[in-house]
């Protein structure tokens, strides 16, 4: 069997891509809304407003969830390669090893990191609006009843809940 053409890495690319917008939106509308901020100084000066998240790097927003709540470490794990990947994917796609557009091999490794970083960003965008679902009373009554977030709720919750607890102050 053939590996995947140019045009079929750049499709699992485009899909790679709209996939991680979303999740990173999630995760800055989950801050901005619905996780309780913190404390710190720094967080209130980064996190202040709604605007003030979306200027925020994933990285950035990643540590702040992290100040919010604990999560569970290997959730966390997922977290951290989804950044990794993320970067790797916006800002130096050629220092995948073996990634080369021009050779069947290359092509397979670009569409295989592609197709894995779509299948974890969607995970996390799942986990996170689990999340919110879970912290947020008004939002649960609204989405309620949609099949999608039913799902979650049946399917997702319980991992959420056990991924994501209170920070102790």
């Amino acid at each position: 069997m053939a590996g995947p053409t140019q045009e079929q890495v750049f499709l699992v690319y485009g899909v790679a891509l709209l996939t991680v917008q979303q999740t990173e939106k999630v995760l800055k509308l989950i801050l901005a809304n619905i996780i309780p901020r913190g404390s710190s100084r720094a967080s209130r000066r980064l996190f202040s407003d709604e605007r003030a998240v979306f200027q925020r790097t994933l990285g950035q927003c990643l540590t702040e969830l992290r100040t919010r709540v604990h999560v569970e470490p290997g959730f966390d794990g997922t977290l951290r390669e989804f950044l990794e990947m993320r970067n790797t994917f916006a800002h130096s796609a050629e220092a995948i090893a073996g990634w080369d557009m021009q050779t069947e091999e290359g092509r397979k490794i670009a569409h295989e990191f592609a197709a894995t970083l779509a299948n974890t960003a969607s995970r996390v965008a799942k986990v996170l609006l689990a999340l919110g679902l879970l912290s947020d009373n008004d939002l649960r009554r609204q989405l309620g009843g949609q099949p999608f977030f039913e799902s979650l709720e049946k399917d997702v919750s319980p991992f959420a809940r056990a991924t994501f607890s209170p920070r102790k102050r």
